[in-house]
């Protein structure tokens, strides 16, 4: 392809014809680069990192350098790709590299490169590292405390984020406190039927179901499944599940009354 695309531009001026084949070389990138979000947004996993590769050569070639912020976007996504298809150590791996290249490119506290470090702090999580996790959450928590709105969702979500981690840790109390915390600016910056707002509701019922506290649990699974009920089929899984878990504790409370 690249060949092809020498040849095309040929005749005139060198320079110029070296200038039109930096453009056509960056234009394929973000080319390549597109296919390979589309390609993983529908669940084409090795297709995206065919396109993704690509894009990442390409944008060597034009831009004469290994450390770009081009570059370092692919290595994003690439390293969600691998995060899809549970390949963890591969997904930290462009993730790592993907941050590097932003903290050397980026002003400090910058959006893009607290999102990466979310994304390793997931990585973390689902290896069942928690304090790792913990770690590169809090770090990406503070950044956007510094450079967002204190309402924006982003804060909602990392908060949210610290919350399952303690949940998985057994730090019931710790966890209340990060979902309340979510809780509150979602209220904030959602209206009141959001998904996100739904989400949170069940991640602290789940906390009481913990604790055995099934009064508690029971509220806010059905504050979950009213919002969710809105903007889902009733047979939706999601719907089911909490269905279901709202049917066991209903039965539980029942025995324990009589």
């Amino acid at each position: 392809m690249y060949e092809h695309q020498k040849e095309s531009v040929g005749g005139g001026d060198e320079q110029a014809s070296l200038l039109s084949l930096g453009s056509v070389l960056y234009h394929m990138g973000e080319f390549e680069k597109a296919l390979g979000e589309v390609s993983a947004s529908q669940g084409e996993y090795d297709v995206a990192l065919d396109h993704l590769n690509e894009a990442v050569k390409l944008y060597k070639k034009f831009q004469h350098a290994h450390d770009t912020l081009d570059i370092a976007y692919c290595y994003y996504w690439i390293g969600a790709v691998h995060e899809y298809k549970e390949e963890y150590e591969t997904a930290l791996s462009y993730y790592n590299k993907d941050l590097a290249i932003k903290q050397a490119e980026l002003p400090a506290d910058h959006v893009n490169t607290a999102m990466t470090l979310s994304e390793i702090g997931t990585v973390h999580c689902r290896q069942r590292d928690y304090d790792s996790a913990l770690s590169y959450y809090q770090r990406a928590l503070v950044m956007y405390q510094k450079v967002l709105p204190p309402t924006h969702s982003y804060i909602s979500t990392s908060l949210l984020e610290t919350g399952h981690v303690y949940l998985d840790k057994k730090e019931y109390d710790r966890a209340l406190d990060y979902y309340n915390q979510s809780l509150q600016m979602y209220r904030k910056s959602r209206p009141p039927d959001h998904p996100d707002v739904a989400t949170t509701y069940y991640s602290i019922g789940c906390v009481y179901k913990e604790k055995n506290d099934l009064t508690r649990a029971l509220e806010y699974f059905e504050k979950c499944l009213v919002i969710r009920k809105k903007s889902l089929p009733p047979s939706h899984p999601y719907n089911q599940m909490v269905s279901d878990a709202i049917r066991r504790f209903c039965a539980l409370l029942l025995i324990m009354t009589e």
